[in-house]
């Protein structure tokens, strides 16, 4: 029996039918016409090209990550979880380089306004602030410059494929060197369960984290 990468016409069908599952329910929770489906719909033809169908790692490792959607759950699917990181991140952002935010201020999310009390409890949006202040306390305890500015970082692996992705913040120590920081937004707690490794699953979130800060 064929593997699925070996079987190139059953694995681009595989993936073509990952693309369709998750833009139907993506349609089906925020309506095909609206702004949330355009910006979070998947179109995942560049992996059934020739080139990429001969590479039996990627693309295994995609449709695995993407099996998931096959399940009945909707959270899953994009919207509220990444929209939340992209505002908290932006707000740091601002923050940290120096604005005074407001509860009743607007921030740009890409090339959309977001007002602040549209996405958040203002008790929540207080305690945000609190924390931003300790984090900019703590930077300059240690001496660290942040860079607010986004930055993205690329590079061609060996096999010749090219990887890229955006730092959430960066920092100049003084020794002039680096310092990464990727933040993360999650309706969970993980104090107690950062280095825990559930059932079923091969990394604790805190190694999951740590590859995605040694990719950059």
């Amino acid at each position: 029996m064929k593997e699925l990468w070996q079987d190139k016409k059953a694995l681009k069908e595989y993936i073509e039918s990952l693309q369709d599952l998750w833009n139907k329910n993506l349609a089906s929770r925020v309506g095909q016409s609206s702004d949330t489906y355009d910006e979070y719909k998947v179109d995942l033809s560049l992996y059934t090209t020739p080139d990429m169908l001969n590479d039996q790692h990627i693309i295994p490792a995609i449709a695995e990550l993407m099996k998931g959607l096959r399940d009945d759950s909707v959270s899953y699917i994009g919207g509220a979880w990444a929209k939340a990181g992209n505002i908290v991140d932006e707000m740091l952002r601002q923050i940290i380089s120096g604005r005074n935010l407001d509860y009743s201020d607007m921030i740009m999310i890409g090339d959309k306004p977001v007002l602040i009390s549209d996405v958040m409890p203002e008790d929540v949006f207080e305690s945000f602030l609190e924390q931003a202040k300790q984090l900019n306390e703590w930077f300059a305890k240690n001496k660290l410059v942040p860079v607010t500015d986004r930055i993205l970082l690329h590079t061609t692996l060996k096999n010749g494929h090219r990887v890229a992705g955006e730092t959430d913040l960066v920092a100049i120590d003084e020794n002039g060197d680096l310092v990464i920081f990727d933040f993360k937004t999650s309706k969970y707690d993980f104090d107690d369960s950062y280095d825990r490794v559930y059932n079923g699953n091969k990394w604790s979130t805190k190694r999951q984290h740590s590859r995605q800060l040694t990719g950059y």
